[in-house]
């Protein structure tokens, strides 16, 4: 986790429930169609190492379980350093929007990266640099 909302209230409120609110309310993220089926939302910030090096292990993954059109990334921070972000990371370009910092922070949390397996739109499992877990992710996309 390298980049934390200074703003950022009691995490105590922070739960699936309101993340998934949060989600079904931001039109930028409907326009994604993050709301149909099984999708793997990940936010980043452009200049997060460890979103890097996440991003990276998530196209992986994503490749490996042919994940692309169910993958979404969702960026914070000055889009004109996205070309040195997919360069870094190594990551395919998958479907992706920006969001402003605020907007952002409320749907990752306070920290980042964060990565939500969501099934029609809700939060069923959230992931960070260190958890994300291959096996419940391939698990997640092939059970119906």
């Amino acid at each position: 986790m390298c980049i934390r909302d200074s703003n950022w209230e009691d995490p105590s409120g922070y739960t699936m429930e309101t993340i998934s609110a949060r989600i079904h309310d931001s039109e930028t993220l409907n326009n994604l169609k993050v709301g149909e089926n099984k999708k793997m939302l990940c936010l980043f910030s452009v200049t997060c190492e460890y979103c890097i090096h996440a991003a990276n292990k998530i196209s992986l993954i994503s490749n490996k379980y042919d994940l692309n059109n169910n993958t979404i990334y969702v960026f914070t921070g000055d889009v004109n350093l996205l070309n040195t972000f997919w360069e870094e990371s190594n990551s395919a370009k998958f479907t992706y929007d920006f969001l402003p910092m605020k907007q952002f922070f409320s749907i990752a949390g306070p920290s980042v990266p964060s990565i939500y397996l969501l099934e029609n739109g809700k939060v069923v499992k959230q992931y960070n640099y260190r958890s994300i877990n291959e096996k419940e992710i391939q698990d997640f996309f092939e059970t119906e």
